[in-house]
């Protein structure tokens, strides 16, 4: 009687104390414990990944989706990324395109968090472009990064202009600009500044206020873009130069919306990309 009392207690301690699983699926446990119920999520794995070109991306993508084709057999009931009946994963590869990053969740929507990205940085030329638009540069700055990096971004009649610029500077010396207003036939102003020659003199310099970026503006995407530039000649502390970006916001948008196009080409099967951040 003694030895069935203690194997009635063992069994009801074992009982008690070991959980009963209740629902189960990627994301979350239920469980039943002491006549509780309790749920609790799932750890989620995460694998991530990060590459420097479009196509050491795309070779990745293809790679791993061909590796899941041929591991999981594309059966209904792989659970790590299930198939529906006609062999197409239930969690699909998601590409978003945002600000600087191209990243990639593999399988979206599942509880693996498989990642990859690609980071979208500035061409050289576009870098350069960007010291002139928000910084403003000096006359030797402008005319350094116009032989360099801009050398076939703006157009060449800039880099003469500038150079004709022979001011003498130092001291005292002050700067003068006025706005010529309509100065030609292609109906663009010009701006006039007069400024002490080296030989002391005033000298008269007339610069177009109008120009024109050509380039690449992310270094992975080969695609050239036009961005309106307007001119602006700073005289507060010697002579700098800024340009002022006109639809510049529309202009990256744009590159963007054309980056989805030309990834949506190359990606597997059943990825989608989208402009966006993840």
């Amino acid at each position: 009687m003694i030895k069935d009392a203690l194997q009635y207690i063992t069994e009801f301690l074992d009982k008690r104390d070991k959980a009963q699983v209740l629902t189960e699926d990627e994301f979350q446990k239920t469980i039943l414990v002491n006549g509780e119920e309790k749920t609790y999520d799932k750890k989620r794995f995460t694998r991530a990944h990060t590459f420097f070109s479009v196509p050491g991306l795309m070779d990745y993508l293809h790679s791993e989706a061909n590796k899941s084709a041929s591991d999981k057999k594309l059966t209904i009931e792989t659970s790590e990324n299930p198939c529906n009946e006609i062999g197409e994963f239930l969690y699909p590869g998601v590409v978003f395109i945002g600000g600087d990053m191209i990243r990639v969740n593999m399988e979206y929507g599942s509880n693996i968090r498989h990642m990859a990205d690609l980071p979208l940085d500035y061409s050289e030329e576009y870098n350069s472009l960007t010291q002139l638009m928000f910084n403003g540069v000096s006359q030797k700055e402008l005319w350094k990064l116009l032989i360099t990096s801009l050398a076939d971004s703006m157009d060449k009649s800039l880099l003469l202009h500038i150079q004709n610029i022979k001011a003498n500077l130092k001291g005292d010396s002050s700067v003068e600009i006025s706005a010529l207003g309509v100065a030609n036939t292609s109906n663009s102003r010009s701006l006039q500044i007069t400024y002490p020659g080296r030989n002391g003199a005033s000298e008269n310099a007339e610069i177009p206020v109008d120009w024109t970026f050509k380039g690449r503006i992310f270094e992975a995407f080969d695609k050239e873009y036009e961005i309106p530039l307007r001119l602006e000649v700073n005289t507060d502390d010697g002579m700098t130069f800024q340009f002022h970006p006109r639809r510049l916001k529309k202009i990256l948008t744009q590159c963007r919306l054309d980056l989805v196009d030309v990834l949506q080409a190359q990606v597997p099967k059943n990825y989608t990309v989208h402009e966006g951040k993840l």
